[in-house]
């Protein structure tokens, strides 16, 4: 395993505020030679030599955002079902009390 579309994990990273202590950028010799040093897109860029040679595959972060949205959507759903729980006890509590006030 590893960093296989150097721009996007950079970017990632940047997403965490870690980017400035990353030694990615010294690693492949500065910002404007990610996308030279990246696997994933030299492969892409000659895809006509590569073609579908399963030799050449690479598995990549190309799931990346479908597994981000269903992250989000977890959340969500996490998120809401957690409202519904509040929402529910302070009804239950809003009818306990006005029972045992009658």
């Amino acid at each position: 395993c590893g960093v296989y579309d150097i721009p996007r994990h950079y970017d990632y990273e940047d997403s965490r505020g870690v980017a400035m202590v990353s030694t990615m950028g010294r690693c492949m010799g500065g910002v404007e030679r990610f996308v030279e040093c990246s696997p994933l897109r030299v492969l892409r860029s000659n895809a006509d030599v590569v073609g579908s040679n399963p030799a050449f595959q690479i598995s990549t972060n190309a799931d990346w955002e479908e597994r981000e949205r269903v992250d989000r959507e977890r959340a969500a759903a996490a998120e809401s079902a957690a409202a519904k729980a509040t929402a529910e006890a302070a009804f239950t509590a809003a009818a306990k009390k006005k029972e045992n006030s009658i």
